[in-house]
């Protein structure tokens, strides 16, 4: 299978890592490897020293990769999962509903939050929620917080 080993000159948690093509080369792994942590031994070769990242198509993932030196001019790689760079564009295509952010024009008053200051005055506010399943026909849906009870009408 083909491996291409780089280098990452990114921080582990950033999810653009700056990746910089070293070399491709052709491996068997190891019999005990497996997907999540593969290992390749292969002939030595001092640019290969360089790498710290890998991608293997095969397997359709990235690894930080960890070098070993071997005797008999052989050097050892092992992989560990990036997961991070691995699924990159589903973490950005991921729909997320914030409960807190630290742009307070983004906060959602709508959840409890003792950390975002309230409003104590009355405040009507319209509201489009897209993709609302409650929202059909024509219907809205009215919410409202506060307010009297209701003591049932007509007494």
């Amino acid at each position: 299978m083909n491996v291409t080993l780089m280098k990452n000159s990114s921080d582990p948690k950033t999810l653009d890592k700056h990746l910089t093509t070293i070399t491709t080369v052709t491996a068997n792994p190891l019999e005990d490897c497996d997907i999540l942590k593969p290992r390749f031994i292969l002939r030595y070769n001092a640019s290969i020293e360089l790498i710290n990242f890998m991608y293997i198509p095969e397997f359709q993932r990235y690894y930080f990769a960890s070098c070993k030196v071997q005797p008999g001019g052989q050097i050892e790689i092992t992989g560990e999962i990036d997961y991070l760079t691995t699924y990159k564009n589903a973490i950005k295509n991921t729909k997320v509903l914030l409960d807190r952010t630290a742009d307070e024009n983004l906060s959602n008053l709508y959840f409890v939050d003792e950390q975002i200051r309230k409003y104590a005055y009355e405040r009507t506010q319209n509201v489009l929620f897209p993709n609302n399943p409650l929202d059909r026909d024509g219907y809205c849906v009215l919410i409202t917080a506060g307010g009297a009870a209701y003591n049932g009408g007509g007494e």
